[in-house]
């Protein structure tokens, strides 16, 4: 069943109205008519069951017969990505780390990164369609920094590791446990600079292996994702 983004500010009682564009795809697309059964996520961890009773061009309500919630996670982890200026390998990274189930995703400029602007608003797009497609009632979070050193002095996490290909082997490791909050760190296309290593140092962070081949950064993502799902 395709899953719907459906804000709590417009559920009503036991009546939601869909956003226009949602409304739109649902009718005009996907043909969605009175009497359907549709399913929805306010991106807060909520999940609603309900029947459209109102399916015009531009406008569908439902009536909600079900609901269930989402608790937000004890130890959640945040994975942050130094920019890349290819867009679409950009974006294919942080869909990825939503579909893995990253509670908060971070760009930042990295001393390696190309000149270019992070635009949130499409970021927090690819996050609604990405939390969409893959179940997630609850979005992660997004943000971007100016600097390395921006994102660690904003992170409260309790351990920070971070993924360098200079790093023994020997370091790698299979899982990493969620019994704390965590921030990981990958860098951009040219990788950390040796100032931000010994910045993660000063923080108390880890430097660790994602094996023993060098990785584009979009890979590198996933391959962090994974060891922290």
């Amino acid at each position: 069943m395709n899953v719907f983004y459906l804000p709590a500010e417009q559920i009503f009682g036991e009546v939601g109205e869909l956003p226009e564009d949602e409304a739109r795809h649902a009718i005009q697309v996907l043909r969605y008519r009175e009497g359907d059964e549709i399913r929805c996520i306010d991106g807060q961890g909520g999940c609603y069951e309900g029947v459209v009773s109102r399916a015009a061009k531009k406008q569908l309500q439902l009536k909600i017969t079900a609901q269930t919630t989402e608790e937000p996670v004890q130890h959640p982890v945040t994975l942050a990505m130094g920019y890349i200026r290819q867009k679409q390998r950009l974006e294919f990274a942080v869909e990825k780390m939503v579909e893995l189930g990253v509670d908060h995703i971070s760009i930042f400029h990295g001393d390696h990164s190309e000149p270019g602007k992070v635009r949130n608003d499409r970021m927090e797009g690819v996050i609604k369609a990405a939390s969409k497609q893959s179940g997630r009632s609850r979005f992660p979070s997004f943000a971007s920094f100016n600097s390395l050193d921006d994102f660690l002095s904003a992170s409260d996490s309790e351990r920070l590791i971070a993924a360098h290909e200079k790093v023994s082997d020997e370091k790698k490791q299979d899982k990493f446990e969620r019994e704390q909050s965590l921030s990981a760190v990958v860098g951009p296309e040219g990788g950390l600079s040796d100032r931000e290593v010994d910045l993660i140092k000063e923080n108390q962070g880890e430097l660790i292996s994602l094996g023993e081949r060098r990785l584009r950064a979009e890979t590198a993502v996933i391959a962090l994702a994974v060891l922290l799902k």
